[in-house]
């Protein structure tokens, strides 16, 4: 099925379609448009920060960090033409444009509480948690909710207008 995806998206993309990539879908798009698959190579779970690397209108301003939950233990290169916006130390594209109307990131901003309960209920997520995140993980993603909420109202509204406005 993810060779499927793969050129669909590559179509999505060579078609000019918006289109917002989470997590696997920023690991689907970026293979599909050659980038390399670093499987295994972070171990990034947890609430943590990105930092903003390029002017976004998502994310801010270069040079602030932004929070998110991070989720991914495998690390993508960022396909070629596509501009950078976030990173961080273990995993240096976090989140990429490509053009006017792609926006693919690593993290998770759309979770919400009632979304992250949920997956803590799944065992196999669940048990990749390390031992201290488990402990902290909930208090954590309470206090940074708001802000992230601000984040993924932006992703999406962006997202949505790009659809709209779409030729």
């Amino acid at each position: 099925g993810l060779a499927a995806e793969a050129a669909l998206l590559r179509s999505v993309v060579d078609a000019g379609i918006p289109l917002l990539a989470v997590c696997l879908g920023h690991q689907l798009l970026s293979t599909a448009l050659g980038a390399k698959l670093h499987i295994g190579a972070a171990n990034a779970i947890g609430i943590g920060t990105v930092d903003v690397v390029s002017d976004d209108h998502v994310l801010g301003p270069a040079g602030t960090t932004a929070p998110v939950l991070h989720w991914h233990h495998d690390i993508v290169e960022a396909p070629d033409g596509a501009t950078i916006v976030a990173c961080t130390d273990q995993t240096p594209n976090q989140a990429f444009r490509l053009g006017d109307v792609i926006f693919s990131m690593q993290f998770h901003v759309e979770v919400d509480r009632h979304m992250l309960d949920r997956w803590l209920a799944v065992d196999e997520m669940a048990d990749e948690l390390p031992p201290e995140t488990r402990l902290t993980l909930a208090s954590d993603f309470d206090a940074v909710a708001p802000r992230m909420r601000g984040l993924a109202n932006r992703a999406f509204g962006d997202f949505a207008e790009a659809v709209l406005t779409r030729d």
